[in-house]
């Protein structure tokens, strides 16, 4: 079972779940298992952060549903160029996920993250054709330090990449 008592974000994420499902919607970390029993859970929910095959899981998904997942998702080419830049990962950095799409990642939306220990991780893993790092980062272009687990991943099919992040 997925662990939702580790970040209150995950405890509003299964609040909103449970309120579509028809249960009780406050939900507290000791409350958790018995307002979880029961409930049908389908793919985009059971989508966890850092987990091993969440290539497999994206190439299934719909455009839209991007949108629907609990932590940061941004897709980049290999060059960096943003493809694609979710609801999520909007909310953690403060930008309009359009305003994004086109821009380099590493020199236009977060240079922050244009150092070895970012940027030198994807390249690496471009260049190797196999991307799957998971670190911790601070993200502080034009926001507040936030501290974050970063996920990096080759996508399943195509050239493209993903960066996947989640708030500590």
């Amino acid at each position: 079972m997925v662990s939702w008592t580790n970040r209150w974000y995950d405890l509003i994420a299964l609040e909103k779940y449970l309120s579509r499902a028809g249960k009780p919607t406050r939900v507290s970390a000791s409350g958790i298992q018995n307002n979880f029993q029961g409930v049908r859970m389908n793919t985009m929910d059971l989508i966890a952060f850092g987990k091993a095959d969440i290539d497999n899981v994206l190439a299934k998904m719909k455009t839209g549903d991007i949108d629907k997942l609990a932590f940061g998702a941004v897709e980049l080419d290999k060059n960096g160029t943003v493809l694609k830049y979710n609801a999520a990962e909007g909310a953690i950095t403060g930008r309009d996920p359009k305003s994004v799409i086109g821009k380099n990642f590493f020199r236009d939306v977060a240079p922050c993250t244009s150092k070895p220990a970012f940027k030198g991780v994807f390249d690496a893993g471009v260049r190797a054709n196999d991307l799957n790092s998971l670190f911790e980062y601070v993200f502080d272009y034009q926001m507040k330090p936030t501290k974050v687990k970063v996920h990096m991943k080759k996508a399943l099919s195509g050239d493209t990449f993903w960066i996947f992040v989640k708030r500590i």
